[in-house]
């Protein structure tokens, strides 16, 4: 058998004790057990502590596009939001292909692209990454 066959055979097992081992990491309550050569393992508590445990708010800091305004949106697929260092939302919509700008309260500013291939036109958006400056790449 060659060098490359036997590390593809090797693979399944490298990959359960790499799970193993990060499961193990993040909880020491685990229950392990293995029927017909599977391995289960079950965290019986959290990996985290009281202190590093975090909880979402029951109220909105700022609500988008829900003014009862002429200027309400309706997203079809946020792909990202990201606060500017001005206060302002921008929120990324792949299904219209746009970036909309809102106020630091929730007001639309304006719509950067739209769907195409030409200048100021997106084909898709995928990603999007907040880059230095408040600058958007997409």
């Amino acid at each position: 058998m060659n060098a490359h066959r036997q590390a593809r055979r090797a693979l399944p097992r490298l990959i359960v004790v790499i799970v193993l081992g990060a499961a193990a990491s993040c909880s020491r309550d685990l229950e392990t057990t293995r029927t017909e050569g599977v391995t289960t393992v079950v965290n019986t508590a959290p990996g985290w502590t009281p202190e590093g445990t975090w909880y979402v708010g029951s109220s909105a800091d700022v609500n988008i596009g829900n003014d009862r305004s002429p200027e309400t949106h309706e997203f079809g697929a946020i792909v990202a939001a990201y606060r500017l260092t001005d206060g302002r939302i921008v929120v990324a919509d792949s299904m219209d292909r746009t970036l909309e700008y809102f106020s630091s309260d929730g007001h639309y500013l304006f719509q950067a692209g739209r769907r195409g291939d030409g200048p100021g036109e997106f084909r898709n958006i995928w990603q999007v990454w907040r880059l230095a400056g408040d600058t958007i790449l997409t």
